[in-house]
């Protein structure tokens, strides 16, 4: 029997980081380096517990309620999980790059453009490359988790951010980072919008409001199984798309095996539960729960879930990957204004590489006995 979505909780109510390592003997450090070195591969892979928490009053803040973030990032986005206490209130700012917000618990207010938009836990809230926005956790209620991605990376403003962020990367690439810019807004501008938002929590009388979010229940979800690998199991997918990036919640079956393919997109992978190997051309790396996996932009890869229990994943795509086919794209959530389209030239597509099925399973016989062999395994 299949068992529920590892996220389906948190459509309904607040939820801990699902992201303990279940096997405290595993030797990997943070951002993998010390396992690359031995693997003599890319450290495209970390766990959150060994991603540093920061405490620290962030640059946009306007009080002193602190932000705990962990952050990871490749070349093209970042991910960081924050939880904010309760009374965490910023100022108005902007950066070059497009934010998309997965609320895991609590509840939190974002302001953008002047429009208020009040975020639950499940809920998916995207924020626009270079749109004047703001935050608040209201005072008197339990503090805000969120697992958000910025496309470019947005790592903070300051040397101590860059060295408790954890790269997913080859000795050879090189993000381009952003920043905050914080844009001087009189407070009680601020404040005639926090009122106005606050007197209509559901943007019923706000015409105009951008669909910037929705709760990841009202997504449609689609069950598929790759057409590649026919005797492939299936996976249970939902999918939610801007301008820069998507998001994709897929749940896979036991033996769930993709095909070798590449997409023109860089994309990080953050393991809610089960077990899920990834493929990256000829190397191999076993994720598991509270890890984080990148696969850079066109990269050979593929994915097999060889145990016998679900794994359940939270993908980003950037550029977007809103699906093959009209299909996929139709089932796809876009949170865009009125007058933003994801044109096919700007959104990325899968590609499926020729390779045989005896090539295949050499790789991957050798690339998980290297794997297993460096855990002791």
């Amino acid at each position: 029997m299949r068992r529920r979505s590892a996220w389906s909780s948190a459509r309904r109510k607040s939820c801990p980081w699902p992201a303990t390592r279940p096997n405290k003997t595993d030797t990997r450090n943070q951002g993998g380096t010390t396992m690359a070195t031995l693997l003599k591969k890319p450290a495209y892979r970390a766990h959150k517990d060994d991603v540093p928490l920061r405490r620290a009053r962030p640059s946009a803040g306007t009080n002193d309620v602190p932000l705990s973030v962990q952050i990871v990032y490749g070349t093209e986005t970042s991910m960081m999980f924050a939880e904010r206490g309760a009374g965490y209130h910023t100022r108005p700012h902007r950066h070059d790059a497009e934010q998309f917000n997965y609320i895991l618990g609590g509840e939190i207010w974002f302001f953008v453009d002047g429009f208020g938009y009040r975020c639950r836990a499940g809920d998916i809230m995207r924020i626009p490359r270079y749109k004047v926005h703001w935050a608040y956790v209201l005072e008197g209620g339990e503090s805000a988790r969120v697992i958000e991605t910025h496309t470019l990376p947005l790592i903070g403003n300051h040397e101590e951010a860059r060295k408790t962020s954890v790269p997913l990367l080859a000795p050879d690439e090189e993000p381009r980072f952003v920043v905050n810019e914080v844009i001087p807004t009189p407070p009680e501008e601020v404040a005639v919008v926090e009122s106005r938002a606050f007197a209509d929590p559901e943007g019923t009388a706000s015409p105009g409001r951008p669909n910037y979010y929705v709760n990841l229940a009202k997504v449609t979800s689609r069950r598929t199984r790759p057409t590649t690998t026919p005797d492939s199991e299936f996976k249970t997918t939902q999918r939610i798309y801007g301008m820069d990036t998507s998001l994709l919640f897929a749940d896979r079956d036991p033996g769930y095996h993709t095909h070798p393919h590449r997409h023109d997109c860089e994309q990080l992978n953050y393991i809610l539960s089960g077990e899920i190997w990834f493929f990256v051309e000829d190397k191999a790396w076993r994720c598991r729960a509270g890890d984080i996996m990148r696969i850079p932009r066109g990269k050979v890869h593929w994915a097999w879930v060889k145990g016998n229990e679900n794994s359940a994943v939270i993908e980003s795509h950037a550029p977007p990957l809103p699906g093959n086919g009209p299909e996929a794209r139709a089932a796809a959530a876009g949170l865009l204004a009125a007058d933003e389209v994801l044109t096919d030239d700007r959104a990325a597509r899968n590609e499926r590489v020729d390779m045989s099925a005896a090539e295949v399973r050499r790789i991957e016989t050798a690339a998980m006995a290297e794997e297993e062999a460096a855990l002791g395994t």
